[in-house]
Formats: C-alpha cells, sequence, structure tokens
C-alpha cells in the first residue's frame, strides 16, 4: 500500500521540473527574441535606404516640373531665380525629412541651394562628377562634419527641354535627406510592432504556464483528494475495529458482571448442597436449606429480570401526561414504605406542564430513585420532589437526606453491575439512565458525603421526530 501512495504521489515532483522547464522556455524565448531584433536592425537601414531612394526620386520629379527650373539653367533667365528660390524653400519647410536642395551646373559649380548643407567634401564632390559625366543619377551616404548626422544624397543629372540641345547634361539637382530621421520613424514603427509581437508572445507564454499550472494542480488536487478519501476508509476501518473491540469489552465486562452475580448465589446453594446428605436429618437445617435455596433462587431471578429490562428494546407509547400527577401517584405508591422508615416528603411545585412522556417507563424511574433514596437512609429523614419549568424542558428533582456518595462513586453509578449495596445488581440505575435517554431527556447527580443526594431529571416539553411519525404510522 505505501508503493502505491508513493506512486501516486509522485506526480507532486512535476513542480520543480516546470519550474525549470519555465526557465528554459524564457531563455529560448529571448534567445529568439534576440535574434529577430538583430535581424530586424540589419534590415532597417536597407529599408530605409529604398524608402528615401523613392522619397528622393518623388522630390526631384516634382523640381523638375518647374518651369522656373528650365528657365534659369536654359535660358539664364535671372528673374525665375527668386521665384525657384522661394518654391526650394516651401519645398524644405514641407518636407521635414528633406535636409537641403542644391542646383548644380555641368561643372559642378553651386548655382542655387537651400537648406543647411555643409561645405563639399570630396568624396561628395566626386559622386557629383561622376553623375554629371556618365549623365546617371548616384545615390550614396555620408556624415554630416557639421551636424554629425548621417545624409542621404540624391544627385540627379538634368538634360534641357529643348530638342535641339537634347543629350548633354546642363547641370544637376543634390537633394539631402536626414537617414536618421527616416530611419528612426522605420524603427519605431518596426520596434512598435515588435513590442506588440513580444506582449502577445509572452502573454501567450504566461497563459499556458498559468493553464500548465492549473492542470498540473487538478491533478495534484485530485491525487490528494483520492489519498484522503482512502485516508478516511483506513480511518473508518479503524474506528469500526475500535467500536467492536470496545464492545467486545464491554461485552466482556458485562459477561463479567452476570458471571458474578449469578456465582455468589450459585455458591450459597452448592454450599447448603453438599451439606445436605449429612444434616438431612436436623430439621433446622432442612428448613433453613429451604430458605436459602429459595432466596438465593429469587436473587437469580431478579438478576435475569434485571437484564431483561436493561436489554429488552422498549416500545414507544409517549403521550401527553401531566408530570404533577404522575410524582403524586408514584408518592402515594410508596407511602407504606415511606412510613416504615419514617422518612418525610416534601414538595416543591412551581409548575403544571402537560410534557410528552411514556408514563409507565417514568413512574419505574422515579419508583427507583425514591426506593435508592430511601434505602440511603436507615435512621430516616426526608425526600424533596422539586418540579419546574426550565426553557424547553422540565426538570424533576429527587432529593433526599441521606449519607450521600463519593466523587469515584458518582462517577460509576450508571455503570452497569457496578453497585454499593450489599445484594444489589447494579442495573437498576443504568436502566433508568436508559429510559431517560430513550424518552428524549437526561439525568444530572449531585451528591456529597454525608449530606445527601440530588437526582434531576431534564425531559422535553415538546414532541420530538420519533413521537409525530409514530403518530402518522
Amino acid at each position: 500500500m505505501a508503493s502505491k501512495t508513493e506512486k501516486k504521489q509522485r506526480p507532486l515532483t512535476i513542480f520543480p521540473i516546470l519550474t525549470k522547464l519555465i526557465i528554459v522556455m524564457l531563455v529560448v524565448l529571448g534567445g529568439i527574441l534576440s535574434f529577430v531584433i538583430y535581424q530586424e536592425s540589419k534590415l532597417d537601414l536597407q529599408n530605409t535606404l529604398n524608402i528615401l531612394e523613392q522619397e528622393g526620386s518623388r522630390l526631384i520629379v516634382q523640381i523638375g516640373s518647374y518651369k522656373e527650373l528650365m528657365a534659369f539653367l536654359e535660358d539664364r533667365d535671372m528673374g525665375a531665380t527668386k521665384p525657384l528660390q522661394e518654391k526650394f524653400l516651401e519645398l524644405l519647410q514641407n518636407e521635414n525629412h528633406l535636409s537641403y536642395i542644391q542646383l548644380v551646373n555641368s561643372r559642378g559649380e553651386k548655382l542655387m541651394e537651400a537648406g543647411a548643407l555643409s561645405p563639399i567634401s570630396s568624396t561628395c564632390y566626386d559622386h557629383l562628377m561622376f553623375s554629371l559625366n556618365n549623365d546617371q543619377q548616384i545615390t550614396h551616404t555620408y556624415k554630416d562634419p557639421q551636424s554629425g548626422k548621417i545624409i542621404f544624397e540624391i544627385i540627379e543629372p538634368l538634360e534641357p527641354l529643348k530638342e535641339h540641345v537634347r543629350g548633354i547634361t546642363i547641370g544637376a539637382v543634390r537633394l539631402g535627406l536626414f537617414l536618421d530621421k527616416a530611419r528612426s520613424q522605420i524603427s519605431f514603427t518596426r520596434k512598435s510592432h515588435f513590442y506588440n509581437l513580444s506582449i502577445f508572445m509572452v502573454t501567450a507564454l504566461i497563459i499556458g504556464i498559468i493553464a500548465f499550472y492549473i492542470l498540473i494542480a487538478r491533478n495534484s488536487y485530485m491525487i490528494i483528494n483520492s489519498a484522503l478519501k482512502e485516508a478516511e476508509e483506513k480511518n473508518r476501518a479503524i474506528m469500526e475495529k475500535m467500536r467492536q473491540a470496545e464492545r467486545l469489552s464491554a461485552l466482556g465486562e458485562f459477561s463479567a458482571g452476570i458471571a458474578h452475580e449469578i456465582r455468589n448465589p450459585l455458591t450459597s446453594i452448592k454450599t447448603f448442597t453438599q451439606l445436605l446428605p449429612a444434616e438431612y436429618e436436623d430439621p433446622n437445617f432442612r428448613k433453613e436449606f429451604i430458605d436459602s435455596v429459595t432466596r438465593e433462587v429469587n436473587r437469580i431471578n431478579k438478576i435475569v429480570n434485571d437484564l431483561l429490562d436493561y436489554a429488552r428494546p422498549r416500545k414507544d407509547n409517549r403521550l401527553a401526561t401531566d408530570v404533577l400527577k404522575l410524582v403524586d401517584e408514584t408518592i402515594a405508591s410508596l407511602k407504606p414504605i415511606f412510613d416504615e422508615h419514617h422518612i418525610i416528603i416534601k414538595k416543591r411545585y412551581n409548575q403544571k406542564p402537560q410534557i410528552h412522556i411514556d408514563p409507565e417507563q417514568v413512574r419505574q424511574v422515579l419508583v427507583n430513585l425514591m426506593v435508592n433514596a430511601v434505602e440511603a437512609m436507615p435512621a430516616g429523614g426526608s425526600i424533596t420532589c422539586t418540579i419546574e419549568e426550565i426553557g424547553k424542558e422540565v426538570s424533576i428533582e429527587i432529593a433526599d437526606t441521606g449519607k450521600g456518595m463519593s466523587e469515584e462513586t458518582v462517577k460509576q453509578i450508571f455503570t452497569p453491575f457496578f453497585t454499593t449495596k450489599e445484594g444489589g445488581t447494579g442495573l437498576g440505575l443504568s436502566i433508568v439512565q436508559r429510559i431517560v435517554n430513550e424518552q428524549g431527556g437526561r439525568i444530572e447527580v449531585a451528591s456529597r458525603k454525608d449530606q445527601g443526594t440530588q437526582f434531576k431529571l431534564f425531559l422535553p416539553l415538546e414532541k420530538d421526530d420519533r413521537e409525530e411519525n409514530t403518530n402518522r404510522r
């Protein structure tokens, strides 16, 4: 059984394994995200350059459409200088990623510019001359020495519109675009998407971990619940065995009590029987023998009757009963005994309630308690009967002024076969307690040595479920 329990509890070790698994998953996820960031950063620059090239081509087409541009380059119309400069400045203001616009002639000399343009470096000049000499668009990047910003430059050769001079490069337009600004915008957009993706992946991971933990917790709960049920079954079996052992022990004590009570009269009968052959001729012995055997047989008969009263199931004959009348009738039936032993009866009746009891059985209880009180006062005394209503119960107290009992005796008086009286069976008060319990009540006892004993019965005023069910049937 121990091995099965160990096997069932073994899945609980999944928790530390799961923790390690989660750490590994987080490391792997971090590695994947780092790799994705690295790859995306490599693509950022190329994507930025492509976008800037497209944007620069759009701007060059727009600039080439200016009629003032060709008038200025082809006809050297100085009247077009100011409108063209204004259009360059307007374009520079509208396009926030545009750094500068410069117009050069076929020899690379500056004719007009707008924007913050640093002195041309040798590298930039080489690109410009290559574009002019080969009539080819050139794109390149360089770092502005003054601002320290990365500039993406597009150089676009310009041809005249007049047909007789077609194919001759008359100049070029240089556009400078901020690489870092465009790149930061693209990077921001990409990072935003990446951030959302990361949140989604982390959220999915967390939900997966929580779901996994819930499954493990549910599995563990089922295992623990099963173990608890198994433990409850074991405890129930152990308690049943203990109850059986208690019943066997009680039966053993009960049997020992019966044997002890019957052995004494049998011993007396056996003794007289053994002496009978030798003393048979003696008339006094024969009389003593007959009296002794009769007395001991009656004693055995009383023990058997008490045992039957104790063990016999009783019918439920409860009905509404006048408790004062019941007590008075019991006292009247015992009046000869009270007179013989010089017992004074005192009554203290505070209420006159109707209670639902079996009157004959309660009468038996009262008789037993009153006779015991008489036997506790061999030199006479008084018995006080007190009846009062306490809440939903009626209290009937039988108090005597007899010799009382010790604390040890009070603890055992309801134990079957326990008795302090010579010739007693020890079943009287056990029967009293059983009857009171069957009536739905309880019994209490208080006693002090040489100061008397008080037995108090508490019986319910109201009907209980057993009586109502009996009445329905």
